[in-house]
């Protein structure tokens, strides 16, 4: 039985290499495939280099600044060992052999999935912002993956200004999805008992 494939940044050692490095000016969806990308890579604030895959075919470009960025780069995977997460957790096994895995192959494969990671976050960032930003006005709730409201048009802090039930609107909403949470679901607001809302 296979098993399931994994990038760098699923590992706790791969991600600890990936912090070391900072992706900036990616431009992603070029080529005639659109799978292309470019972007610089830095360690700390020091430009160390570009990668750039032309969605045209054949390998990806990667070009250092300096000797010793390439060095360092170098270190950062061995250190790391990437060349072994690549051919026991990522995939690579095919290469018959771990020494297979050339340095080359490695700073791609780290600044790929370092390209991946930070797009991941880029997501959760907005899907975690967006949901804070239902609460003002609805009741969250749901798991991580996903989530829903039942709320207002107006922000529930209005709703009890302006409204003399406004309070206890709120609560019967609160109770009533309390209620029917299911297993794994919670209330995400932070901000109800400020109103004057009983968890």
């Amino acid at each position: 039985m296979n098993k399931e494939k994994k990038h760098l940044n699923d590992l706790p050692e791969g991600l600890k290499a990936i912090n070391k490095i900072k992706i900036k000016n990616i431009k992603t969806g070029v080529g005639h495939d659109l799978m292309g990308y470019y972007c610089d890579f830095y360690i700390g604030n020091k430009k160390i280099g570009y990668a750039n895959d032309d969605g045209w075919g054949g390998e990806v470009e990667i070009r250092y600044e300096t000797v010793e960025g390439e060095k360092q780069m170098k270190q950062i995977c061995e250190e790391h060992d990437i060349a072994k997460l690549l051919f026991e957790e990522c995939g690579w096994e095919f290469m018959k052999d771990v020494k297979e895995i050339n340095i080359y192959t490695q700073v791609q494969m780290l600044i790929e999935d370092a390209l991946n990671y930070q797009a991941i976050q880029k997501n959760n960032k907005k899907y975690t912002n967006a949901r804070k930003k239902a609460t003002l006005k609805s009741i969250v709730y749901g798991t991580e993956a996903g989530y829903k409201s039942s709320g207002y048009k107006i922000l529930l802090k209005e709703l009890i200004e302006k409204y003399p039930q406004g309070r206890f609107k709120i609560q019967e909403k609160y109770d009533e999805v309390k209620k029917k949470l299911k297993k794994g679901e919670k209330i995400f607001n932070d901000n109800l008992e400020e109103l004057g809302i009983k968890l």
